[in-house]
């Protein structure tokens, strides 16, 4: 999952969410998430939650502002949800004001530089996959043992109050959705069609 924090002009604050899996990250959600005056722009808490059989879910602030189900229905499984390769996590900065800003129309102050981002707090809890020879594929934490927090009900679906607040932030802050661009995307891609899925009980 692919996060950039971004000043989208003068006037707003966006958060781009967009899953990799073989390529580009085509599957993108922007979001609004602060004004301009939270400058530096702080979020006080996000988390991704991923179970690869279901689904991966974006938190800021605990509101899940973006819910990516999986189809495992299919035999073949599908193209769309990253269940190919382990994830791993890095993090930049960059400059995207050829497009991020309002298409390009604002460009970066250089002037500010340097430019910083931090973490406080970080903390990763998931099922390491182990590599080099011998190593257990897969390895005994990905058995559906009930033990760990990934085979809990609770990662596998929001709850009510989540559902609620997944709903609000589609209405009030969610400002791009690539499922809705037809001149992007004439016929929508078949993950579409899943939407509402993840956020089922």
């Amino acid at each position: 999952m692919d996060p950039p924090l971004f000043p989208a002009s003068a006037a707003r604050n966006d958060l781009q969410l967009a899953p990799f899996v073989t390529g580009p990250a085509v599957m993108v959600h922007h979001h609004h998430v602060a004004d301009p005056c939270d400058t530096p722009l702080l979020i006080a808490d996000a988390a991704l939650s991923c179970r690869a059989d279901r689904v991966c879910r974006f938190f800021v602030d605990k509101v899940p502002i973006r819910v990516y189900p999986n189809d495992a229905s299919k035999p073949g499984g599908n193209a769309f949800f990253p269940v190919a390769k382990p994830m791993y996590i890095f993090s930049s900065i960059w400059n995207a004001d050829d497009w991020a800003t309002r298409g390009g129309l604002e460009k970066t102050d250089w002037a500010k530089a340097p430019f910083v981002s931090s973490y406080r707090d970080f903390a990763a809890d998931a099922c390491a996959w182990p590599t080099g020879p011998g190593a257990p594929s897969p390895p005994a934490c990905a058995a559906a043992t009930g033990d760990s927090w990934w085979d809990q009900p609770p990662a596998w679906a929001l709850d009510e109050a989540q559902r609620m607040d997944n709903a609000w932030v589609a209405r009030n802050v969610l400002i791009y959705d690539y499922c809705d661009d037809r001149k992007r995307f004439p016929a929508p891609p078949e993950e579409c069609a899943l939407r509402g899925a993840g956020t089922a009980s």
